[in-house]
């Protein structure tokens, strides 16, 4: 299905745009609030990765810019939707998810000069000094 590659590439290359809002200090909505024991990973009891929660509100605010319709599945899972993919990728759920789930951890790789700090609930704010280098900036397309 032409529009399930889509969803996948365009969930991959935007799955982390949840960083550039948190660090912006953009507020969530109560839905995205909502959704942090879904979205975020626990560690030592407390959730964390919660850029996913700008992630989801940053699709959310913003749907009417995306060729998709953002809720729409496109396998039989119901929780396979573009929003889904691109917010659940530290605590995936499906084959899809764990496909964007396989792209952080690639560019995650990619992205990281000094040792980032992933657990946020131990580093309060030093995370929001840690730069965030686009996976853009490594591509050639000259070759």
């Amino acid at each position: 299905m032409a529009h399930q590659r889509e969803a996948i590439i365009l969930g991959a290359l935007l799955h982390d745009i949840g960083k550039f809002c948190q660090r912006a200090e953009v507020p969530l909505s109560k839905e995205s609030i909502k959704l942090e024991t879904i979205l975020c990973p626990s560690y030592k009891g407390k959730n964390t990765h919660k850029h996913v929660l700008w992630t989801n509100e940053f699709f959310e605010e913003n749907k009417f810019f995306f060729p998709i319709d953002l809720n729409i599945k496109f396998s039989e899972n119901p929780r396979d939707t573009f929003l889904n993919l691109a917010s659940s990728h530290h605590n995936p759920e499906t084959i899809f998810q764990q496909i964007i789930a396989e792209a952080d951890k690639l560019s995650a790789g990619m992205d990281r000069y000094n040792k980032d700090i992933e657990d946020e609930s131990e580093s309060k704010f030093l995370f929001k000094k840690s730069r965030l280098q686009p996976i853009f900036e490594k591509i050639n397309i000259s070759d």
